[in-house]
């Protein structure tokens, strides 16, 4: 039975399954086009699903489904691994802080930290792909994560440790700030 596409090339079923399995076992990461001398025309997913087994045409739309969240720029995987969930990016609501009635926009040198959730409960950092940690910038938590992996345990109580895990850069001012006083 010989099978035509948009571009009026009429290719027989068997012919195009030896060469579309051939194609996307082999070459997966390139688009689909007509064998047909010169012809650039893209082959249907409704012929590949229709003469390739049904494990090569899952291959096919995996791949696919890859390319498309790996070169779009406002969809991330969820790097936990194993998750395999893409991750859409968040709205960028304006930076305001009410201060005492008046309100202070800012305007920011760098991307603002955006906790998001893939759905299987995994919460990550949209710019960084790290743990969340909003409202802290990647650069702060990367140099706190770096602060941290060189603590020695110290015995319960320690003020030093305490100080430091209770302490926050101001937003506005970025001096630290200790977040419970009577610590």
């Amino acid at each position: 039975m010989n099978m035509k596409i948009s571009c009026g090339h009429r290719i027989c079923s068997d012919c195009w399954s030896e060469y579309l399995t051939r194609h996307i076992k082999e070459n997966p990461s390139s688009t689909l086009e007509c064998p047909g001398y010169d012809c650039s025309i893209l082959v249907p997913t409704e012929i590949i699903e229709s003469v390739v087994t049904k494990e090569v045409a899952q291959r096919y739309l995996q791949f696919g489904i890859r390319t498309f969240v790996d070169t779009h720029p406002d969809l991330k995987w969820c790097p936990f691994p194993g998750c395999g969930k893409a991750v859409q990016l968040p709205d960028n609501p304006e930076m305001t802080f009410n201060y005492n009635g008046f309100i202070l926009k800012t305007k920011r040198t760098k991307p603002a930290p955006r906790a998001v959730d893939c759905g299987n409960g995994h919460f990550f950092c949209w710019n960084c792909l790290d743990e969340a940690h909003e409202p802290c910038d990647c650069d702060l938590w990367d140099n706190w994560q770096k602060e941290i992996r060189f603590m020695k345990p110290e015995p319960r109580g320690n003020t030093r440790v305490k100080s430091i895990l209770n302490t926050w850069p101001c937003v506005l001012t970025r001096v630290s700030v200790n977040m419970w006083p009577w610590v």
